[in-house]
């Protein structure tokens, strides 16, 4: 059951399991994509308010349950990582494909071992058009 893996994850980060935290983290490690806040609260339901899913979600980032991920959109989204990968957007429908390389792993590890560069953290989105829109003859959405 969902829950039993949620009420231990957040036993273990020190996070009180309060029943809309749980909702929250369900729907989170469910989705198997990255969702938004507006995603999260809607799939909550009726009495979800924007702010208080987003303070959960961000307290979730910092006991490092979810990640935060920008999409270059105005907004973040939350996702649930088993293992690590990036994504690929589609910049006209919005699709979003995940990529799992260990080049870019191999590539951190030569900074480090090869360099001594101390790297905290990285980011890596890739924003184009899926197959599929290409075929159609879309083009990328732009917003001004």
């Amino acid at each position: 059951m969902q829950t039993i893996r949620t009420k231990n994850l957040l036993k273990e980060a020190g996070i009180e399991a309060t029943p809309a935290r749980l909702r929250v983290l369900d729907i989170c490690i469910s989705a198997g994509q990255p969702l938004t806040v507006e995603d999260v609260a809607k799939k909550v339901g009726g009495k979800a308010h924007l702010a208080t899913v987003y303070r959960t979600l961000e307290k979730f980032v910092i006991s490092g349950i979810l990640t935060r991920i920008d999409f270059q959109e105005g907004k973040f989204r939350y996702e649930y990582v088993v293992d690590h990968h990036h994504h690929a957007i589609c910049e006209s429908c919005g699709s979003i494909a995940e990529i799992k390389d260990n080049n870019l792993e191999n590539v951190m590890h030569t900074l480090k071992v090869g360099r001594g560069f101390s790297i905290s953290r990285h980011a890596l989105e890739l924003f184009g058009l899926c197959h599929g829109c290409q075929l159609k003859g879309s083009h990328v959405k732009r917003t001004s």
